[in-house]
C-alpha cells in the first residue's frame, strides 16, 4: 500500500522520458492542469 498526499495547489507535470510508479497510463490531464482526475481522489 502506498499513499501520496498533495497540496491543493499541486499541478500535473508530464516529463519526457520519465515513467511514474505506478505508471498512470489512463491519466488524460494536460501538463500544468489541476490534479482533478479519478486516479487522484480528494480525501475529505
Amino acid at each position: 500500500f502506498s499513499l501520496r498526499l498533495l497540496g491543493d495547489n499541486a499541478r500535473y507535470a508530464r516529463r519526457k522520458g520519465i515513467n511514474t510508479s505506478p505508471p498512470f497510463r489512463s491519466v488524460t490531464l494536460l501538463h500544468g492542469a489541476v490534479m482533478d482526475a479519478p486516479e487522484f481522489p480528494l480525501l475529505a
